[in-house]
C-alpha cells in the first residue's frame, strides 16, 4: 500500500509493504508551519495521526533531500505540536562531506535569496530550519543512517546519490561567482561576495562536525552560524528591493540553483522483483535519471527492474525535470504527482500522453498545464488526492 498525501506544494508518501517496515518518504510543504495556515495545518496533523496509529518506533522515516518541502512537517510535529514521535530508522542521503556540504549550502543560499526577492517577501528561517532538523536526525544516531548508491535498507536498494565527486572548494565559489555577475545582480558586491564565503564556511564547518560527531547537543555557537546565513540573505532581499531586475533571469537561475541540491537526492526502488514494483525519485533531474536508467558511467553497477507499478514522478511533475518513464511502465502502472499551487511550478504538460495511457495520481490540480493547454482535467478519468488529507493507492 502506498498513501500519498496532499501538502499543497510538498512531498510525503506512507510506503507499506506488509514486511513490518513501513517508511514515511518526506514529509514537508512549502506553507510552513504557522498554526495560521490552517490548510496545511490538518494535513501535517493527518501525517502524524497515521504515524501514532502505528505505534512509537515502528515507522522509518526517509528524507530523500534537505528541501524544506521534504523536511518541515518534522518540524511542525516538534515545535508546534510538542509531539517526540520515535522512528524506527532515520534514512537520509550521505552528504558526509564538505565539497558537497558547500555545495548544498551556497544553492539553498542564493535560491533563497532570489525566491524572496522573486516573491516580495522579507524573512527568511531555511538556515535556522535547517539546524534545526539535523538535530531533530541526531537525536539519537543509532537510528541514522547516511545511504548512497548500492545500499539495501530493509527492501529498499537506494540507486542514488553516488558518492564519487570532485573536492576543489574553489571551484564552487567561482561558480557562483559567475552565475550572480550573470544575474547582473549589483547587491551582492565584492564585500557583500567575501562575506557570503566566509559565513558559508563556518556553517559548513558546523554541519560536517555535526554529522560526523553525530553529537546532538544545543550549542549557541552552531546555532548562530546557521543564523547568520537568514540575516545575511534578509540584509540582501532588502538591499534588492526597488532595482530594476529581470524577474524571467531570477527564476531561471533560482532553477539551477535548485537542481545543485537535487543532485544529493535519493533515488530508490524495492529490492525484490514483483509486479508491484515501485520506484521513489525524490526530486532527481533529468541528467542524473538518466544515469540511472542507463546504468553506465556509475558504481556500483545496478539494473532497474524491467517494469514498475508505480513511480512517483520528479519534483512535483515540473517540466525542469521531465522525464519519459514509459519504457519502464507496466500496463497497468501508476504515476504519483505531488503536485500543488504554484503559478511557477505547474505540472508539465508532456505528462498528458503518459495520462492516456497509464493511471495517476495528483495530489491536486489547482495548477496544471495540461488543464490550460487541453481545456479539459484528465484527474476526472483517474484519481486526485485533494479535497481528501490522503489517498491509498
Amino acid at each position: 500500500m502506498i498513501r500519498q498525501y496532499d501538502m499543497k506544494f510538498g512531498d510525503a508518501f506512507l510506503l507499506d509493504d506488509d514486511s513490518n517496515n513501513p517508511y514515511l518518504v518526506d514529509f514537508g510543504s512549502t506553507k510552513g508551519i504557522s498554526l495560521k495556515s490552517r490548510d496545511i495545518v490538518y494535513r501535517y496533523d493527518k501525517v502524524i495521526a497515521d504515524l501514532e496509529s502505528f505505534g512509537d518506533n515502528k515507522v522509518n522515516f526517509l528524507l530523500t533531500h534537505f528541501h524544506e518541502d521534504h523536511y518541515i512537517g518534522l518540524l511542525y510535529m516538534m515545535k508546534k505540536r510538542h509531539i517526540e514521535y520515535n522512528f524506527k530508522k532515520i534514512i537520509v542521503p550521505d552528504i558526509r562531506n564538505k565539497f558537497i556540504m558547500t555545495r548544498i549550502l551556497y544553492s539553498i543560499f542564493y535560491e533563497t535569496m532570489l525566491k524572496l526577492i522573486f516573491l516580495g517577501r522579507k524573512r527568511s528561517k531555511v538556515f535556522t530550519n535547517l539546524y534545526e532538523v539535523s538535530r531533530y536526525f541526531l537525536a539519537d544516531i543509532s537510528k541514522l543512517k547516511f545511504v548512497s548508491r548500492g545500499d539495501v535498507v530493509d527492501n529498499n536498494q537506494i540507486l542514488w546519490p553516488i558518492t564519487c565527486y570532485e573536492r576543489d572548494l574553489s571551484s564552487i565559489t567561482n561558480e557562483y561567482g559567475k552565475i550572480i555577475h550573470e544575474l547582473n545582480l549589483t547587491v551582492v558586491n565584492k564585500k557583500y561576495t567575501k562575506k557570503i564565503n566566509n559565513e558559508i564556511t563556518k556553517c559548513v564547518d558546523v554541519w560536517y562536525e555535526m554529522f560526523i560527531s553525530k553529537e546532538n547537543f544545543v550549542d549557541s555557537e552552531q546555532f548562530i552560524a546557521f543564523s547568520h546565513l537568514d540575516c545575511l540573505i534578509e540584509e540582501l532581499v532588502s538591499i534588492a528591493r526597488g532595482k530594476d531586475l529581470n524577474y524571467d533571469v531570477l527564476k531561471e537561475i533560482s532553477d539551477y540553483l535548485r537542481k545543485d541540491v537535487h543532485k544529493y537526492n535519493i533515488v530508490f526502488h524495492n529490492m525484490e522483483n514483483n509486479k508491484y514494483n515501485y520506484l521513489f525519485t525524490g526530486d532527481i533531474s533529468s541528467t542524473n535519471m538518466k544515469k540511472i536508467f542507463n546504468n553506465v558511467g556509475i558504481l556500483p553497477s545496478i539494473s532497474l527492474h524491467n517494469k514498475y507499478y508505480y513511480i512517483k514522478i520528479p519534483h512535483h511533475g515540473t517540466k525542469t525535470h521531465f522525464f519519459d518513464f514509459t519504457s519502464k511502465l507496466n500496463d497497468s502502472a501508476v504515476l504519483l504527482i505531488s503536485s500543488g499551487k504554484s503559478k511557477y511550478k505547474p505540472i508539465y504538460e508532456c505528462y498528458y500522453s503518459m495520462y492516456q495511457t497509464y493511471g495517476h495520481i495528483c495530489s491536486n490540480c489547482n495548477h496544471c498545464e495540461t488543464f490550460k493547454i487541453h481545456n479539459s482535467c484528465l484527474c476526472v478519468k483517474n484519481k486526485i488526492v485533494f479535497p481528501k488529507e490522503s489517498l491509498d493507492i
